[in-house]
């Protein structure tokens, strides 16, 4: 029995192609393409926004495992070619949307909903769910926060809330996607 031996060169142009296919490229730039049309569709203050942001790069996140591996991999035949792919992988897996005691705190595999995305834990305001705050945003429109000057309703504190979590992960994830769909 005779054992032969690929030469580093051979090794390295079949990773390459491997990792130059088109349907491992096609698939992350589809999927790139739709998660950065629906970030930048996603407009408005509410909780409910929030979620949805959740929705979509929860399930980058939920890959960031296979994501590093594949930007190893890429490390590996690199000769410049692959930066700002390389770079953009290494974004992505470096996000942390989920947390047992964060924001989102859906499981890994988990569809956020408004049921595990929290607000919350501003002006003497308990952290709930968004489902909860939505619920109840008659009653608490125009009842003010305990603490905050000039006084702001409990409502606003959580629109504000959560709009400053939409637009920051917003700042955040559409230039990781156009590096990635761009390289």
């Amino acid at each position: 029995m005779t054992i032969t031996l690929e030469s580093p060169i051979k090794i390295r142009k079949r990773i390459l192609s491997f990792f130059s296919s088109n349907s491992v490229k096609e698939e992350l730039e589809e999927k790139a393409r739709n998660s950065l049309l629906a970030l930048e569709g996603l407009k408005g203050t509410r909780p409910l926004q929030l979620v949805e942001f959740y929705q979509i790069v929860s399930p980058w996140c939920d890959r960031s495992a296979e994501l590093y591996q594949l930007e190893r991999s890429l490390a590996r035949i690199d000769y410049g070619q692959y930066n700002k792919a390389r770079e953009a992988l290494v974004a992505i897996a470096a996000q942390k949307e989920r947390g047992p005691y964060g924001v989102n705190r859906a499981i890994s595999g988990e569809i956020p909903t408004a049921e595990n995305v929290f607000l919350g834990n501003r002006c003497g305001l308990w952290t709930k769910t968004v489902a909860y705050w939505e619920a109840t945003r008659a009653e608490y429109t125009t009842q003010p926060a305990a603490i905050g000057l000039p006084h702001p309703t409990v409502m606003e504190v959580i629109d504000a809330q959560a709009s400053t979590f939409l637009n920051q992960g917003i700042a955040r994830w559409v230039p990781i996607l156009r590096t990635l769909i761009d390289s």
